[in-house]
């Protein structure tokens, strides 16, 4: 195979050393990041598929319940959304909390940035991932595909009218401005006066959302140790920690747990993750909801 010559300065050099992504040994720079090749990343992914199993047979019940109380409120088809971008993706604080992955934040130490990076090969069939909108304790947030983005427009290009409609309901719980409200009338996020109609997590422990939120991300973060086996994990793939191992491995673990949920039929992949061509409008406000803080 033949090396392609890659052009370069210093001062990109020193950027990625300051991130920590490349590192100098004998006079010659490397990656400073876990790479995975193809058959590596299979191996990866077998036991991931083992671990969320693992996960899926402990929290069917919740999941359960989180299905009837969206149903009660006519929502069921949020599940998915909720699940994975406020439960499974949402667990990072839990981890923190418990000191079983680094808190993420800039310090001087780490003054430009203090996440994880590795890579590997190939990529999923399906992947998703969300967006957020934060103002004075309130979130919106929006989960979404790339296959979906050409349906939601709006969501990733109209900023304007999206901070404004946010805005509005930050300050009067309602969508007020006439263009915001004409421009997101049609994705059935709110009834005609303007009150949104889509889940609303409130994190407290009278909301039953959260409440099951909690019950799911504990049984997550409780039962880390016993269903992976962290040391021999970061061993076989030469990871630099059991925190970098359980960052890299959960992230594989998220796509197999949805999928355990939803082969046991407890969930359905929106119809613009699954057929983004058949999507109405109305669909969009199934990958959407709000989460209030306990103090708003």
């Amino acid at each position: 195979m033949n090396n392609k010559e890659i052009k370069f300065n210093e001062s990109q050099l020193r950027l990625l050393k300051n991130w920590r992504l490349l590192k100098k040994e004998d006079n010659t720079y490397r990656t400073n990041f876990p790479i995975l090749d193809i058959s590596q990343t299979k191996i990866l992914r077998e036991n991931s598929k083992v671990i969320a199993n693992k996960f899926g047979n402990i929290l069917q019940n919740a999941i359960l319940k989180l299905k009837d109380i969206l149903k009660e409120r006519k929502r069921e088809q949020n599940i998915y959304s909720i699940l994975f971008s406020y439960v499974i993706d949402g667990i990072w604080d839990k981890y923190e909390k418990k000191e079983m992955i680094h808190k993420r934040e800039v310090s001087a130490e780490h003054p430009f940035w203090d996440g994880k990076i590795w890579a590997l090969f190939p990529k999923r069939d399906f992947h998703c991932g969300t967006n957020k909108i934060s103002d004075k304790g309130i979130q919106l947030l929006v989960n979404w595909s790339p296959g979906t983005i050409k349906n939601m427009i709006p969501f990733v290009s109209d900023w304007k009218n999206l901070l404004k409609m946010f805005d509005d309901y930050v300050d009067s719980g309602r969508v007020l401005d006439p263009k915001a409200k004409k421009v997101f009338e049609p994705f059935n996020l709110f009834n005609n006066v303007g009150i949104f109609t889509i889940p609303v997590i409130i994190e407290n422990n009278n909301n039953k959302l959260f409440r099951i939120y909690d019950e799911i991300s504990d049984k997550i973060a409780n039962n880390v140790n016993s269903f992976m086996d962290l040391n021999a994990l970061r061993e076989r793939f030469h990871f630099r920690s059991n925190k970098q191992t359980l960052v890299i491995v959960y992230h594989e673990m998220m796509w197999d747990l949805l999928n355990y949920f939803e082969n046991k039929n407890l969930i359905t992949k929106p119809v613009t993750f699954s057929e983004p061509g058949n999507t109405k409008p109305a669909d969009i406000s199934n990958l959407i909801f709000i989460v209030r803080s306990k103090n708003n």
